[in-house]
């Protein structure tokens, strides 16, 4: 039996809650958040919201998306892990990484963007690459994900972002979330 209420934080949702130093690397400010271990039940449900979010995304009408999310998922990685993680976090699950990634040399030369906490991967955009035929990605570990020279920029939400970026994702996550709740 937990002690404080502290420990029961994101219990409901599947995760163990700790205390973990957290970087943001865009307000360039150290804070102390709750970093939250993923679990079994937990990735079965994540994968289910990632699949709901990515069909609204599908579902929305390009003119009512910014430009890097009109070809989705084509060069959307950058914005749709942002509004994911956004998205995530507002479902009860905490903060996951934004991870950046590069493979390649010259003409094969790529980039990427995906969710991640510990080994626990998300990804909605990965089939841009031929390779990939899953549309959407949960998985603790990738080996697709692993060929990437990768980085965790900061937290997946572009409310971290410049209030120029802030305003214009989130007025397409306003859009997404429309389109979710009308094919409920």
């Amino acid at each position: 039996m937990p002690k404080t209420g502290r420990s029961l934080i994101g219990t409901v949702a599947g995760f163990n809650s700790e205390w973990w130093p957290v970087f943001d690397r865009i307000a360039g400010r150290l804070h102390i958040g709750i970093r939250n271990h993923v679990y079994g039940e937990a990735v079965e449900q994540l994968e289910i919201l990632a699949r709901q979010f990515r069909e609204a995304i599908e579902r929305t009408p390009r003119n009512q998306l910014p430009l890097g999310l009109q070809n989705f998922p084509v060069g959307a990685c950058g914005d749709a892990t942002l509004l994911l993680g956004h998205y995530l976090k507002a479902q009860g699950f905490g903060y996951f990484d934004y991870v950046s990634g590069t493979r390649g040399e010259g003409d094969d030369w790529h980039s990427h963007a995906w969710l991640r906490r510990e080994d626990v991967i998300i990804d909605i955009t990965a089939d841009q690459f031929p390779e990939i035929d899953q549309a959407v990605i949960v998985a603790t570990g990738s080996p697709w994900h692993g060929e990437f020279e990768s980085e965790v920029l900061n937290e997946a939400d572009f409310v971290v972002y410049d209030p120029h970026t802030a305003a214009t994702l989130g007025a397409a996550y306003r859009v997404v979330l429309q389109n979710m709740a009308a094919a409920a």
